[in-house]
């Protein structure tokens, strides 16, 4: 009917399917009916296709249009039909939102499924609702406009606070910096002063080199004066010196001459006189002679005599030496040195073998003690697990031990977390098992950061440090919203399959590590069953499998229980080409290495049993040890004694040998002792040796008598030579002087024609230099410039801040020198300028951007503030509206109810609209909350709302499915009649109240604008179909008046050839 109807019918006869067909119809989404997502679920049980047919009035004059919607089963898709043309998803939906229907929003199309979660709306959601369903997407937008606008401004106020800030910031920091600026200032005027007298100095250094270079102008020419009247003395000289040395050549003739007749008898006399010499030395040779040959007679006796008694004395050495008794004991000490070798060798074999024994043993109780000591440890357990996992676990530990380090977690802006398996606390032990099944290597070796700019960091650490580890990023380390994976049906069906809750809950860790393990390992869909989830997924896999699946569209994954205590991980993963069929994974659980537990006090007494056992053990074997060490030190003493002993006496086995031999030898000795002697003649060798004397007596004198004859002819000639030699010494002398006065004078010449040279050279070095001086005077300090216009030298402004300097090089360097030392004693430190300077920058930055946010920003906040005022009158009047209608039909009911809007400032995102009810006198409204009332009075109250809603709603029909449950019979009646008032008139929208009942005597019915559509679809409703004749019933009804006055009923049968429409009317 074109108002109120009613859908009445028992449960499981199909009303909500004509809530279904209503919607997917209008081409609303499947989730809104909270059912299936799959379009083709929606198609009768036992037929493989269907469809839903629509007819939209369009308004008077108008043509109504036809929506037809074609589904197949197992199929998403479905097939759109507008006035019988094929038409899309899209152009229906336009169509539909023209009539201005609202099928997604709860306040005028409320399912059966989504009845709980319209009582279940926050303050928030409400508002939301009904700006849809009151205002239109208009208000709902606005609202969102306005949502982000003031996100936007109060961004820009968050970002001019934080610029004003640092501008007060940087403002300190340089008003802390002015003392220092300050003597920064004097440091630079002093250095100021140090430069000037600097460039002062280059042009003291020009008028020093002026004053030297014509200083050195006038030496010069002095000096070629000079050299002329040195030139003009030096002629008569040389005319002198020729004639000297004339002189010189004759006599030196003349003693050439003398020389050569004197130098044959010189040679004369010297040969006699090296004769006379020959022959002396032969006489004193042989006197010497005579004189050794009884010295000789004396030592060849003595030889005799030692090589006699050298001999006797070997020959009665070796009598008494007896070698095979020395001999034989060298033997008896040889066997005796082996076997005590050996038994020290098997004696120190003995006691190494217990020293390692013991060494091992000591390095067990170590070992043991540490595994006692780590045994509470369980967080050490874990990095001891990680380090023996291989490179990457080792990696993970290093730098976690790194962040740990003194300043380095300062580095980042946010929290780093890490490794993940030392982060996670498993408030569930007998879960760990699962945790390490179910969280991957790469993930449970993992760091996490909180901004980019901590990942960008983390990362360059990893590089730096040559580390393999993966990094993850959780923006502000924030839990994001997920949409639930099973709805409270399917969860309520799920604990009574033995569902002990998802495997997230057996974990406590931070935000950010628990989001990590979400995206990555699904703990939060990551079911735990008993062994009753086992036991239902054998008896039942496709019904257990879909209870399992819940919401989830490309599988699922959890944990169950064998009937033996151990743990089976099983996955469903629905096929994409398969029809959504649903594959199914079961491996066996491997026990946990990395998550351990805490102590175990049995573990505890078993390796404090093994400590012990172990500490035994070492000071037995100690004990042994020094022991054997004893016995071994005995034996190793004996062997050296031995040892000792033998070699001496192998010594004295040689000695035998070694005297045979010296015996020879000095037998050999004295033999030649004895020939020397006989041979030796005494007094004839003297015989001979005294007329050899005589002789060379003779030859001498003989010699003496011809030297002196040659001596008085070489006389008379050195006479004359001596003569000739002093004549030749004085012509040298005069030549001598006379060389030497025109040497000097030559010399004198030749110098000063150097110093000519020189001073001429060194001129024209000087004059080079004061040029070089001048440029540098003038690159350096330019005291001159040339006037453009006139070409003419004019004074710079270097020139008058020099005029004031002192013009001494003494005076200025001292100036310099001061100045530089009063720059000295003021710490240089010229990053104060400069942060000084980029500072005073920054805040004329900060605040030019400031003023230009401010300017820019005052359009945005006109407009801000245009919408907030339209917008919020907007809502307070609706809310007023809605309030007087609610309480007013609450009132009717003699209970309370109040609407209000929740307003929070800006927040506009936390805007909502509060119900307030009472269900008892005296009792003041209080909100209407699941934890508060009961299903049948927040049933009332949201169909009041709704009702309430209704005469502001701009929807040309609303549908309620079952929203009378739970409610008692008076209440029933009091909303019954409140939805037919509001629901019957010329003006009323549409309405669809979908009922499994109603109570008899409801007299509201009885109105023209009512009518009543009986559901009784399904094999099993009639218990004999056949036999029901539903024209009987209506002759019978209408007999007794059961239709009621003025009603039409409308009746129809599954049989098409027997469908009629019987109307009742009263006469």
């Amino acid at each position: 009917g074109p108002r109120l109807n009613v859908v009445i019918g028992p449960n499981g006869t199909g009303k909500s399917s004509i809530v279904c067909a209503i919607a997917l119809g209008l081409g609303a989404h499947t989730r809104l009916l909270g059912r299936s997502e799959n379009l083709g679920e929606f198609v009768m049980q036992g037929h493989d296709d269907g469809f839903v047919e629509i007819e939209l009035f369009r308004g008077e004059g108008r043509p109504n249009s036809i929506i037809k919607r074609c589904l197949v089963r197992g199929k998403n898709s479905s097939e759109w039909i507008l006035d019988g043309k094929k038409s899309t998803e899209k152009i229906v939906q336009a169509l539909v939102e023209r009539t201005g229907a609202q099928v997604g929003n709860l306040c005028t199309f409320l399912p059966q499924e989504k009845v709980g979660e319209f009582s279940g709306f926050d303050s928030v959601q409400l508002l939301q609702e009904c700006e849809k369903a009151v205002g239109g997407p208009d208000l709902f937008r606005d609202h969102q406009n306005l949502t982000k606008m003031e996100s936007e401004l109060g961004q820009v106020e968050r970002q001019i606070e934080s610029k004003q800030k640092r501008v007060e910031e940087l403002q300190e920091q340089n008003k802390a910096l002015e003392r220092d600026r300050e003597k920064m200032e004097q440091r630079e005027q002093h250095l100021k002063m140090v430069d000037l007298c600097e460039k002062r100095l280059l042009w003291v250094a020009f008028e020093e080199g002026q004053a030297a270079v014509v200083a050195v102008r006038d030496q010069r020419d002095a000096a070629i004066k000079d050299l002329q009247e040195s030139e003009a003395r030096l002629a008569p000289l040389k005319d002198q010196a020729k004639a000297a040395k004339a002189a010189l050549m004759k006599q030196d003739k003349k003693v050439e001459g003398y020389t050569k007749e004197s130098d044959p008898l010189r040679k004369q006399y010297d040969q006699a006189q090296a004769k006379v010499g020959a022959a002396l030395e032969k006489v004193e040779g042989y006197k010497e002679e005579i004189d050794n040959l009884s010295v000789r007679e004396k030592e060849a006796a003595r030889k005799v005599k030692d090589a006699s008694k050298a001999l006797a004395h070997k020959q009665a050495v070796l009598e008494k030496h007896d070698g095979e008794a020395v001999k034989r004991e060298v033997g008896q000490l040889k066997d005796q040195l082996k076997e005590a070798t050996e038994a020290y060798f098997t004696s120190e074999d003995e006691r190494m073998q217990v020293f390692n024994e013991t060494k091992k043993a000591n390095q067990e109780v170590k070992n043991a003690k540490h595994a006692l000591d780590a045994l509470g440890d369980a967080n050490g357990k874990r990095v001891a697990s990680l380090r023996q996992a291989g490179r990457q676990g080792d990696d993970a530990v290093r730098l976690r031990e790194w962040l740990d380090q003194e300043g380095n977690r300062g580095n980042f802006r946010r929290p780093v977390h890490g490794p993940v398996a030392l982060e996670l606390d498993v408030v569930e032990p007998k879960y760990m098992d699962l945790l390490e099944q179910q969280i991957s290597w790469r993930v449970m070796t993992g760091f996490v950061t909180e901004c980019e700019e901590d990942y960008r960091k983390l990362k360059q650490v990893l590089a730096q440090q040559k580390m393999s580890i993966t990094c993850f990023d959780i923006n502000q380390g924030k839990l994001k919203d997920t949409a639930p994976s099973h709805s409270p049906q399917q969860l309520a069906a799920l604990e009574g399959m033995g569902f002990l809750g998802f495997l997230e809950g057996a974990v406590q860790c931070p935000d950010a590590i628990k989001q990590l393990v979400r995206d990555h390992s699904n703990l939060h869909r990551c079911l735990i069953g008993d062994e009753r989830m086992m036991r239902a997924f054998n008896e039942n896999r496709q019904a257990t499998q879909k209870v399992l699946m819940g919401n989830l569209k490309g599988g699922f994954q959890g944990f169950m229980q064998n009937p033996d205590g151990r743990w089976s991980q099983m996955g469903g993963r629905a096929s994409a080409y398969q029809n959504g069929e649903v594959s199914i994974s079961i491996k066996q659980v491997n026990g946990k290495r990395f998550l351990q537990e805490g102590e175990d006090p049995r573990e505890r007494l078993a390796r404090e049993a093994v400590v012990a056992d172990k500490q035994a053990l070492f000071a037995a074997g100690k004990d042994k040890h020094d022991e054997l060490k004893r016995a071994s030190d005995g034996v190793k003493l004996q062997k050296e004694k031995l040892s000792t002993h033998y070699e001496q006496r192998r010594k004295d086995l040689s000695i035998g040998k070694r005297l045979a031999t010296d015996i020879a030898s000095y037998q050999n000795k004295l033999e030649a002792a004895q020939v020397e002697a006989q041979q030796l003649d005494v007094d004839k060798e003297r015989k001979v040796l005294v007329k050899k004397v005589s002789m060379s007596v003779n030859k001498r004198l003989e010699c003496l008598e011809a030297a002196q004859q040659t001596l008085v002819l070489l006389l008379d000639l050195e006479a004359k030579l001596g003569l000739s030699k002093l004549g030749l010494e004085l012509a040298k002398d005069a030549f001598t002087a006379k060389k030497r006065r025109l040497e000097e004078e030559e010399q004198s010449l030749q110098g000063k024609a150097d110093l000519v040279v020189t001073l001429k050279s060194q001129f024209k070095q000087d004059k080079d230099k004061l040029k070089q001086v001048r440029k540098a005077a003038e690159d350096g300090a330019a005291i001159f410039a040339t006037d453009p216009d006139t070409g003419e030298k004019v004074d710079t402004p270097l020139r008058a801040e020099m005029e004031g300097l002192p013009i001494d090089r003494a005076t200025v360097v001292a100036n310099r020198d001061a100045s530089s030392e009063a720059a000295a004693n003021i710490h240089d430190n010229p990053q104060v300028i400069v942060q000084y300077n980029g500072r005073k920058a920054e805040v004329a930055k900060l605040e030019a951007e400031i003023s230009a946010i401010q300017g820019s920003d005052g359009g945005a906040r006109a407009s801000f503030e245009a919408l907030k005022d339209k917008w919020t009158s907007a809502i307070r009047t609706t809310a007023e509206k809605l309030n007087v209608l609610f309480a007013s039909y609450m009132g009717q009911l003699q209970y309370s109810g109040l609407c209000q809007v929740h307003e929070e400032g800006n927040q506009f995102d936390k805007w909502g609209l509060n119900l307030l009810v009472s269900y008892r006198q005296g009792q003041a409204p209080v909100l209407l909350k699941k934890t508060v009332q009961s299903g049948g009075e927040r049933s009332v109250a949201t169909i009041m709302f709704l009702m309430a809603l209704q005469d502001m709603v701009k929807s040309p029909f609303r549908v309620v499915d079952e929203i009378n449950q739970g409610m008692d019979e008076r209440n029933e009646r009091l909303v019954f009649k409140r939805i037919v008032e509001n629901s019957v008139g010329a003006t009323r929208p549409q309405y669809f109240l979908i009922t499994p009942k109603l109570l008899q005597g409801l007299t509201a019915m009885d109105h023209e604008d009512v009518t009543v559509l009986f559901v009784f679809n399904g094999p099993w409703n009639l218990a004999k179909p056949q036999q029901w004749d539903l024209e009987n019933f209506f002759d019978v009804a209408a007999s007794n008046g059961a239709g009621g006055a003025g009603k039409q009923s409308r009746a129809l049968t599954d049989d098409p050839n027997r469908k009629r429409r019987v109307d009742n009317t009263e006469d």
